[in-house]
């Protein structure tokens, strides 16, 4: 007996992504130099004010230092991560449809924080979710457009084409 046939949408374009070293590059250094501010930060103190960093009980200030330059390498990086996964989207085009990133930074913090908050309530178990949570985000965020070739101009009464194959599978009995 024959399953139903599906019908699949298929584009005969062209794949390729068309990023260059040196966008790629100059990504890699901003992420790299943003990320050595804090510890830069850190040295001028050390060596400016003469004092060591001193994390105790007796002085809080220390430690509050110490954390406010980690959340300050997290947050450029995770910055720096944004940059780069808009980039690489934005410079990919599969089967003629050029992709774009629609989401915004503040929409990924956002929900980096809920899912933060998930897993320290559910005691780390949510974190097995985040990969493919994050993901679906990015998949959620991305769109795509129909790549125009240069110097040549699309009418405006003319219709994509999209060619549809049927599929037929055959079950053995």
């Amino acid at each position: 007996m024959a399953k139903k046939a599906k019908k699949v949408a298929y584009n005969p374009g062209e794949s390729k992504f068309d990023g260059t070293i040196l966008g790629f590059f100059g990504i890699f250094l901003f992420i790299s130099l943003a990320s050595l501010i804090p510890a830069i930060v850190m040295v001028v103190y050390v060596n400016v004010s003469g004092n060591d960093i001193n994390i105790s009980a007796n002085e809080p200030t220390g430690l509050m230092f110490v954390l406010a330059m980690y959340a300050i390498t997290f947050f450029v990086s995770l910055i720096g991560s944004f940059v780069l996964l808009k980039w690489d989207t934005n410079h990919t085009v599969i089967s003629g449809q050029r992709l774009h990133f629609k989401g915004t930074f503040f929409g990924l913090l956002w929900t980096l924080i809920k899912w933060w908050f998930l897993t320290m309530i559910t005691f780390g178990i949510y974190a097995f979710w985040i990969y493919i949570k994050l993901k679906q985000w990015q998949v959620k965020n991305t769109v795509s457009y129909p790549e125009v070739e240069e110097g040549k101009e699309k009418e405006e009464d003319e219709a994509p084409t999209v060619t549809y194959y049927t599929i037929d599978t055959v079950e053995e009995e």
